[in-house]
């Protein structure tokens, strides 16, 4: 048991009420007393506490209380082989969507979204991938609420994340959010920045050598769009960007010499014209020397620097400053003048989502395009620097049969390919949401992790000899491949039967029905004479 309490004082009548992950605890007496009291914890009990202290007025609520449940021993969290009966059983869909992807500076891949496992260990939402493809199981994240869109890598290991959530691990974090080396929460990085308006998602952040942190994206800090944060969190008042952007940031990319490239819908920085494209000194003002003009007429969402310093853009747009560039552009390093010397011809039929240089200085781009320059390339293409086709040297075939959604090149000069669906094509072969190419584009089918996304169960009985029977909307259960029915071994029964198990299971919408085959039997007979009375009643009869 554990007991937690509040010391408070005030005129008039106090009262409380304690929380779990926010909502009010219902069911035990002491959840309206100044000392909250759990018994026969279970690891259901885990979770953010706190109260609300009311005086005739709106509540004081103390900082939160972590507490932590150990599993017992003999009771495992997992099914696996070697363990067959599972207390946490999990039960899934065999395909899943992957939002986001980006490469970490030690070469190891993030990646996030919807999905429940990953390469077969349970990852719900977020998980990274050793430089060899395999699964990196020192990597274990907690969870947050909603969507992650942007992560940097800082150089002790641990991992800055962006997004839409406002919870991560069940701790109050919007939008932005530091883990551990080995994923846990870092309850010591706290932002001090207002990301609580409506429109709050984080859709980059850019990790500085200093430490300090760019974040940009939505309509945060005064519609500004964009911040600067210190390596702990505070704001850094040395950044000022004046009145900002007007409008979504979608990239962020640091150049050699400290100064930030910015892409995204906006029109103007700090009132100055900059059509989708600025670049920022490093103490937020806007270069001066780099002038865009009306720009791009259409969204920036990738950026990439050549050795040279010029910079290519992809994104929506059809046009720079007037002149036709479809999708793709390269401008000039110092004036941001559209280079002539990178002619794309008419361009790329369909957005471009992601772009990077290989080592060879050629550019791989991917996104929803079906040709370029009039040649048919299947959403994924690589184009010589000076802005031609490679149709000689990049084998892609027919490429893939639906759109692209980003893409990272290894250090080996592997190329993974982020497609955002559970299942496409490419070049005639089946392949999941994650795929790798050699250098060349042919397919390397050695790189090849399950993704799935978690599935419904609707009920749970009781079967002989112990056993527990689970049926509902599923295509694996612990990894298993069972359509929509499962059986759980005997020692499942030692989890499933505590109060707390069968309260998380019913709060899903099933039933615990029973834990012996003559509770089953009581439960079927109760169910038949109810069913009985409604058919009756409304005169039902078989055709």
């Amino acid at each position: 048991s554990v007991s937690l309490g509040v010391v408070a004082t005030g005129s008039g009548t106090v009262t409380y009420q304690w929380r779990k992950f926010g909502q009010p605890i219902t069911g035990n007496a002491s959840a309206t007393t100044a000392t909250l009291t759990l018994t026969g914890l279970s690891m259901f009990d885990a979770g953010l506490y706190d109260v609300q202290v009311f005086n005739n007025g709106s509540p004081v609520v103390p900082p939160a209380t972590r507490v932590i449940v150990n599993p017992s021993a003999n009771l495992p969290a997992v099914l696996t082989a070697a363990s067959p009966a599972a207390f946490g059983a999990f039960f899934e869909y065999g395909g899943s969507d992957i939002d986001t992807m980006q490469r970490g500076a030690d070469d190891k891949i993030y990646v996030s979204g919807s999905f429940s496992s990953l390469a077969g260990v349970a990852r719900p939402g977020l998980g990274r991938f050793n430089a060899d493809g395999l699964l990196d199981l020192t990597f274990s994240p907690v969870l947050a609420d909603d969507s992650i869109w942007a992560f940097a890598v800082q150089p002790d290991g641990k991992v800055l994340i962006g997004g839409g959530f406002k919870t991560v691990g069940g701790y109050p974090r919007q939008s932005l959010a530091r883990l551990n080396a080995d994923g846990s929460f870092d309850r010591t990085f706290q932002p001090a920045f207002d990301f609580s308006q409506y429109n709050n998602d984080v859709y980059a952040v850019l990790l500085q050598p200093d430490g300090r942190i760019i974040v940009a994206g939505q309509s945060f800090a005064s519609s500004r769009y964009i911040a600067r944060l210190n390596s702990d969190g505070s704001v850094d008042s040395g950044f000022n960007v004046g009145t900002g952007f007007n409008n979504y940031v979608h990239v962020l990319l640091r150049q050699g010499d400290g100064k930030i490239l910015v892409g995204g819908d906006f029109t103007t920085c700090n009132g100055t014209p900059v059509g989708r494209i600025a670049r920022l000194n490093a103490d937020g003002s806007l270069d001066a020397a780099f002038v865009a003009g009306t720009g791009f007429n259409d969204s920036v969402r990738t950026l990439a620097v050549q050795g040279d310093g010029n910079v290519i853009a992809g994104g929506y747009f059809a046009t720079y400053n007037g002149t036709n560039r479809n999708r793709i552009a390269r401008l000039n390093a110092t004036t941001a003048a559209l280079d002539a010397g990178f002619d794309p011809g008419t361009g790329f039929s369909g957005a471009v989502e992601e772009l990077q240089w290989q080592a060879d200085g050629k550019i791989v781009a991917v996104g929803d395009f079906t040709s370029f320059n009039g040649m048919p390339v299947g959403r994924i293409a690589r184009l010589n620097s000076n802005g031609s086709l490679d149709t000689a040297g990049f084998l892609s075939g027919s490429g893939f049969d639906d759109d692209v959604a980003g893409l990272v090149i290894q250090a080996s000069g592997k190329i993974i390919v982020l497609t955002n669906h559970d299942e496409s094509d490419y070049d005639g072969v089946l392949v999941g949401p994650l795929v790798r190419l050699e250098t060349n584009g042919v397919l390397d089918p050695a790189f090849a992790p399950a993704v799935r996304e978690p599935a419904y169960v609707y009920d749970i009985a009781a079967a002989p000899e112990g056993r527990w029977v689970v049926v509902g909307d599923f295509e694996y259960a612990n990894g298993v491949a069972r359509n929509n029915i499962a059986r759980l071994n005997a020692e499942a029964v030692k989890g499933l039967g505590l109060p707390d198990a069968r309260k998380r299971i019913a709060d899903t919408g099933a039933e615990v029905v029973g834990s012996s085959p003559q509770e089953l039997e009581a439960f079927l007979k109760k169910e038949i004479d109810k069913y009985a009375k409604l058919i009756r009643a409304a005169n039902i009869r078989p055709e």
